[in-house]
């Protein structure tokens, strides 16, 4: 599909995604605001909270994006330069997920990659150390911090 014939609309949203480096691309299609969300990249993402389920189990962990050099600062200046006021928040963000059991769990955080039935312990240990027995069964919770920003188009000067 493609985006050409894609509407503008009041506000056009990017979160945690490859799009978020497309400034310009964004401000296209927004009638009046763009935003933005990621991670900050001194704080785990998804992908590294994920990853810690493999600890022992996958050789080496995939590489990710944290020079703070492309933290928010690169898309704020971008903004700013073209001719937008950024505004800025950096939230708390908390991960969290009931499980009425240990093997629910398990099952549920798989996605994470394939294990070898011989690591199978190691990823049941790596997953347990995240949960915390609840009434119920047991919860997982991890926080981190992400950053929101956003800008008003109608400022900006597209050359």
């Amino acid at each position: 599909a493609s985006i050409k014939g894609l509407p503008k609309h009041d506000i056009v949203l990017a979160s945690r995604s490859v799009g978020l480096f497309d400034i310009k691309k964004l401000c296209k299609f927004a009638k009046k605001y763009v935003v933005m969300t990621s991670f900050l990249p001194d704080h785990p993402s998804l992908k590294d909270i994920w990853q810690d389920f493999l600890k022992g189990i996958k050789d080496k962990k995939e590489a990710g994006l944290s020079d703070r050099r492309f933290g928010y600062n690169f898309i704020f200046n971008i903004a700013y330069d073209m001719g937008a006021n950024p505004n800025l928040k950096i939230i708390d963000t908390i991960y969290e997920r009931d499980f009425a059991s240990l093997e629910e769990a398990f099952s549920y955080f798989r996605f994470v990659g394939e294990i070898a039935p011989q690591k199978e312990e190691i990823y049941k240990e790596n997953v347990k150390s995240y949960l915390t027995k609840t009434k119920s069964g047991f919860k997982f919770k991890r926080a981190t911090k992400s950053y929101l920003i956003w800008w008003d188009v109608r400022e900006m000067k597209f050359e």
